[in-house]
This record gives structure tokens, C-alpha cells and sequence, in this order.
């Protein structure tokens, strides 16, 4: 296979940047807590102590930082860290596991790490953090390591003929159109409902200041009249978006009629059947460049049918039929 080389480390330059500026803050802190500069006088001369401590923790960083990657070869895996290299056959890999991070309900971002049996034990495993990756770069790590996996398969010749037989995925997309809409419609509801008990507090907190009561009542009205068309038009979208059916066979994927030769499609991208923070979709990029995007909604374990049930079959499916012909396919992980 074609050498690749994920730096899954940072930059040294960067973790020098963030160690002096973090060091300067926490030093500023500290100094003006325990010395109390100013009403000493002593001002000028903490601030270059501090100075010269954060650059020497910057130095320190400098020196401590050691670069991570991971490099796939035609021998499997390699796991370096500084001058230590740490080897891994394809087999070795197991998954991945990827974290939603949140504050408040607010996502502040995404950790991600791939899952590694430890060589010469039974059930140990290893995690190595990939989260200084970009999105793209991790689905192209996981992309080339399922792709290898997929290779050295024994049960890839027993599968060669399997598209021999038009395999056909029926979308219940009105279903699944219906089910989502009553979830929209009560979510809008909600949000009209608040702000109306919104405005009505603030006319009777504001009964007295006219002005003031009609601007704040209308911004109201207008943040919540904005959140409904967002939704609205997030739903319209999601609602075309939507397949009734799709067909594979050796040569075709076809959606809907509009069909995929295999050897015009350059890429395929879908979602993991076990993810719910986000729409299951499926995105295929011509080699012309254009990209067709379908949705088959969000998977939610309490209510199976607001999503395609069969999702993890066709997931499956198309995954084979890209990888049997050379087609980049990627799980959309991140």
C-alpha cells in the first residue's frame, strides 16, 4: 500500500505558544495574589520574573515535546513517539471511539482515538489519542486502515459475486418523513410557546416603560420567528433529501434513478449505523466533482422509525461494493 504519515502530536511551535501564553496568565494570576505588586511598588520587576519564568516554561515545552504519529506501510502499522516505534499488524485494529464533548449542552468539540489490540496478549488493548487530527484527516486514517482490513479478508473472493444479484433497499421515506416532522412541529412549538411567555413577562415587568417593552418584546418575537423559519427550512431540506430506493449491482449504485457507475464515482461517505449525534447520510462525489448528499435521519434507539431501520444492511453494502472497486469509501466519524 502507498505510505501515509498522520502527525497525531500537534506541532512542537504550537504547544511552545500555548505553554507561554497559558504560563504568563497563571504567573500573572499567582503574582498579583500572593506578592501583590502594585501596592508594593514592585510592579515593573514581578512582571519580568514573570516573564522570564514563562519563557522558561516555553523552553521546558520546547524540550519535553515529543512528536506522535502513526504510519501506515505495506507491514501494518506503526506507532512512533520521539525515536520509540511501536508495531501493530492490520489485524490489529480494532475500531475506534470517538467523544462528544460538551459543556451545558453546548459541544465544545470531539475526542477521538483508535482501538488497538497490544501485540503478544490476549485481550489487552491500547487507545491512541487522534484528536489533534482535523476531521478530514481522521476519516482518511480510519478509511485506509478499513480498506487494508477489507484486503487481507479471506471472506473478500467468497464476496466477488455477491453484486452478481441487484441488491434493493426500499426507503419507507414517508414514513420516516412524517415521524420527524411531528418531532419539528412540537420542537417549533415549544420555542413559540416560550417566547410568548417571554413577551408577556416583559409586559408586565415593563408595563410602565412603553418603549422599552415593545423593543424587547420584538426581539424576542424576532429571535423566536428566526429559530422556527431555521427549522423550517432545515426540515424542507432534510425532507428532499431523502431516498425511496436504491439499487447496486456490479456496475451501478443508483438513487432514486439518478445512477452511480462505479467508474465515475471517486468517492463515498456515510455515517457509522451506531452513531446518533448526527444524521445518518450518505454523500458520493463523482469524479466530476459533483456531490449528490442523502439523509436517512438520525438514529434514535427509543423510536427506531424516525430513521431507515435497514440503514446498517445498506451501510454495509456499500461499503463492500466501494471497496471491491477501489472506491475511496470513508465512515464519517468525526
Amino acid at each position: 500500500m502507498e505510505e501515509k504519515i498522520f502527525n497525531i502530536s500537534g506541532s512542537r511551535i504550537k504547544s511552545v505558544i500555548v505553554c507561554f501564553i497559558s504560563s504568563l496568565f497563571l504567573l500573572f494570576i499567582f503574582d498579583m495574589i500572593i506578592f501583590k505588586p502594585i501596592p508594593n511598588d514592585t510592579v515593573a520587576v514581578n512582571m519580568i520574573l514573570v516573564a522570564v519564568l514563562s519563557v522558561a516554561f516555553a523552553v521546558l515545552a520546547f524540550f519535553l515535546h515529543k512528536d506522535e504519529a502513526i504510519k501506515l506501510c505495506d507491514t501494518g502499522i506503526d506507532y512512533i513517539v520521539g525515536n520509540k516505534t511501536t508495531h501493530y499488524d492490520f489485524k490489529d485494529f480494532l475500531g475506534t471511539k470517538v467523544i462528544k464533548n460538551s459543556y451545558n449542552g453546548i459541544t465544545t468539540g470531539y475526542t477521538r482515538h483508535i482501538n488497538l489490540h497490544v501485540p503478544g496478549s490476549d485481550n489487552k488493548t491500547t487507545y491512541i489519542d487522534c484528536s489533534h487530527l482535523k476531521a478530514e484527516q481522521f476519516d482518511e486514517l480510519i478509511a485506509s486502515l478499513s480498506k487494508n482490513d477489507f484486503e487481507q479478508s479471506e471472506n473478500k473472493s467468497a464476496s466477488e459475486d455477491y453484486f452478481n444479484v441487484e441488491q434493493l433497499f426500499e426507503i419507507p421515506k414517508q414514513t420516516i418523513v412524517n415521524k420527524n416532522k411531528g418531532r419539528s412541529l412540537a420542537v417549533n412549538a415549544v420555542v413559540i410557546v416560550a417566547a410568548i411567555i417571554f413577551i408577556a413577562f416583559i409586559i408586565i415587568a415593563f408595563q410602565d416603560q412603553l418603549t422599552t417593552m415593545i423593543l424587547i418584546s420584538l426581539l424576542f418575537a424576532l429571535t423566536a420567528g428566526v429559530i422556527v423559519a431555521i427549522r423550517v427550512w432545515q426540515f424542507k431540506k432534510f425532507r428532499n433529501m431523502v431516498p425511496e430506493k436504491i439499487t447496486i449491482d456490479n456496475y451501478t449504485l443508483a438513487v432514486d434513478g439518478r445512477t452511480f457507475p462505479a467508474e465515475h464515482t471517486f468517492k463515498i461517505v456515510m455515517t457509522p449505523p451506531s452513531y446518533n449525534t448526527k444524521d445518518r447520510l450518505l454523500i458520493i462525489t463523482s469524479d466530476d466533482k459533483t456531490v449528490a448528499k442523502y439523509s436517512f435521519a438520525r438514529l434514535n434507539h427509543n423510536n427506531p422509525s424516525l430513521s431507515y431501520p435497514d440503514y446498517p444492511t445498506l451501510y454495509n453494502n456499500i461499503k463492500l461494493w466501494s471497496l471491491q472497486r477501489n472506491i475511496n469509501f470513508m465512515a464519517s466519524l468525526s
